[in-house]
């Protein structure tokens, strides 16, 4: 595939968190016990089962991340199901990864799981 180079990643253009493949799982079963239906857990939770490599985003890479959901749609979900206010209602709490999502969100940044 072509790749992409006009996209120039500066240092503060990207955060990343290590998530251990549990602490997703437990995420993703949080957001069902909160009635979030699949699609809206997707749209939070976006997964690249491919990977995207930085170095050298191909064009399928460019779509996927002109197909993540924006930060706005995100602080919507995390209003509407009260996520932050209900964390404590499921164990392990996820208040701290869900806290570190939201605080992204805000800062306007679009968030995937890089697999």
């Amino acid at each position: 595939m072509e790749s992409y180079r006009e996209m120039i990643l500066q240092e503060n253009d990207y955060d990343n968190m290590k998530w251990s493949y549990t602490t997703f799982i437990d995420m993703n079963n949080y957001l069902k016990k909160t009635n979030m239906d699949q699609e809206e857990i997707q749209e939070l939770l976006s997964v690249s089962r491919e990977g995207i490599s930085f170095g050298s985003v191909t064009k399928r890479d460019m779509l996927f991340i002109h197909s993540l959901t924006s930060p706005n749609r995100c602080l919507e979900l995390v209003e509407t199901y009260k996520l932050m206010e209900r964390t404590n209602e499921y164990v392990p709490n996820m208040k701290e990864e869900l806290q570190w999502l939201k605080d992204r969100w805000e800062k306007g940044f679009y968030i995937f799981v890089n697999q």
